[in-house]
Formats: C-alpha cells, structure tokens, sequence
C-alpha cells in the first residue's frame, strides 16, 4: 500500500513538473508558442489583419487591430531556425504625451489587477510575508513580480514577472509583460509622437531563440 501509494505520489509530481515545463506565456489568451503560421492564424481570429505595408521577414509579421479598446500594431516575433514564436510587441500610437501618459497610466493599472491573481504571483506574496523576518535582515532576497525604472527619457518602464514556481526553481518564471512610453521623432511628419508599447516575452522560448543566436558566434 505504502509502495502504490509512492509511486502514485512520484507520477503526479512528474506531471505537475512536465505541466509546468510545457505551460507558456499567453498574449489575448493565444499561447507564445508555437510556428509563426499557427500563432498568426489565430491572431486573425481576434480580428487583426497584415500590415500591407510591412517590410517581409521570415521571422516576425505585423498585425492591425483593436488591442484593449485602442487602434494598434502587433509585432509577432519568432527564431528564424525553429520558427517558434517567442515575443509579442504591441504599439498604441498617440501624438500628445499627455494622451500617451493616460493611456499608459490606465494600462498598467489593469495588467497589474489582472496579473495579481496570478497563481504563481500569489506564491511569491506568500513566500515573502512567510520569510519577511530574514527578508529583512537580508538573509534572503525579496522574490518581486513588479517593478519599475526609468528610462533614457524619463518616463517609467513597468515590469511583470509571471513566476512559474517548480519543485526544483522556486524562481522559474513564466514570462515578463513590459509596458512603457516611447518618445520617437517622425521624419517623415517632422514631429515628436508618443506610442505606448507593451511586449508580452515567453521566457522558456525566448530563452531557446537566445540559445540559437549565441550558436551563430
């Protein structure tokens, strides 16, 4: 009995672990997973069109659509070798930086809201109140799912860590979600617009795509 019952023990570990390997970031509730062709595809199902003005790649595409209530452009970005999906940017464009602040300002507040609830999120508030005492005296390291700094401009950049607790990775993350105000000069307008970019990065995938790149040097 003892045996049957260890052996079942060690089976549904094995599955929470191989679960936890193979569970990704999602954008719009799509998977960042996956070819470049099937993420796209599913994309289109949100609404979203090509940019016919894109410039071709064989590792990203470009995207038009509604994106949380604004007119916006997604850039879908994969490994040119395994053609994995790995990162999605979206930008929200706007030509006074007060609208692009508001904008940014009501945005953030919703991933955070949205994001808190995250179960791996919740483990990390948990494991920082249990152990506040050694946080403290700085026996250990305060694990953050939320960040800011600035940037070169002087507008905050805002940072999610999705954590992906497991059994041997307390640490793990999931992805990271950034969102951010990003002054750029048009020449073409000669003028100073103001985008809103958010980009949603699966880590595992991202990670493999970095991999692939350092094998080129």
């Amino acid at each position: 009995m003892k045996k049957s019952l260890l052996l079942l023990m060690m089976v549904l570990l094995l599955a929470l672990t191989s679960f936890a390997q193979t569970e990704h970031m999602k954008f719009m509730g799509i998977p960042i997973d996956g070819s470049l062709k099937s993420f796209c595809s599913q994309l289109k199902k949100k609404g979203f069109d090509r940019d016919p003005y894109e410039t071709r790649r064989k590792d990203s595409r470009i995207y038009i659509g509604e994106f949380a209530g604004h007119n916006s452009k997604v850039f879908v970005y994969s490994d040119a070798k395994s053609n994995n999906v790995h990162s999605v940017i979206v930008n929200i464009p706007s030509y006074e930086e007060d609208v692009a602040l508001s904008i940014y300002n009501n945005l953030r507040q919703m991933l955070i809201e949205k994001y808190s609830e995250d179960v791996g999120v919740k483990e990390y508030k948990w494991l920082n109140e249990r152990y506040a005492d050694k946080i403290r005296e700085g026996k250990l390291t305060e694990l953050k799912w939320l960040y800011e700094k600035k940037d070169d401009d002087g507008y905050d950049v805002t940072y999610i860590v999705l954590p992906r607790p497991t059994p041997d990775n307390i640490s793990n993350e999931l992805g990271l979600i950034t969102i951010k105000v990003q002054k750029d000069y048009s020449f073409v307008y000669k003028r100073t617009e103001y985008n809103v970019v958010i980009s949603y990065t699966d880590t595992q995938n991202y990670n493999l795509y970095h991999g692939n790149m350092q094998d080129d040097l």
